[in-house]
């Protein structure tokens, strides 16, 4: 379960800022976490810009960070169109 975890976690992590990932009508993006990132404070959101990068294919922690509740729920209530993303996101958290 792990190694699926950081399998979708390199998916949408791996995709360059104006990348997307097609999810039906709605689409995943890096660049929403990235916005998190530069725009709200640590404690606000949790996440460092080194948990975005998928050069550690074997990153497990930052997997784990980036599909928290937390973060879905921020990026929810902050980006307009996130529902692909947040949607990706529970996905790799229930994985």
């Amino acid at each position: 379960m792990q190694e699926d975890a950081q399998k979708y976690g390199i998916s949408i992590l791996g995709l360059k800022s104006n990348s997307i990932l097609p999810l039906g009508n709605y689409v995943a993006t890096v660049a929403y976490l990235e916005i998190l990132v530069k725009n709200y404070t640590k404690d606000q959101r949790m996440l460092t810009i080194t948990d975005l990068k998928a050069e550690d294919k074997m990153n497990y922690a930052a997997a784990e960070k980036v599909c928290r509740p937390e973060v879905r729920k921020m990026i929810a209530d902050n980006i307009d169109n996130s529902a692909g993303t947040t949607a990706y996101l529970k996905l790799m958290y229930l994985i």
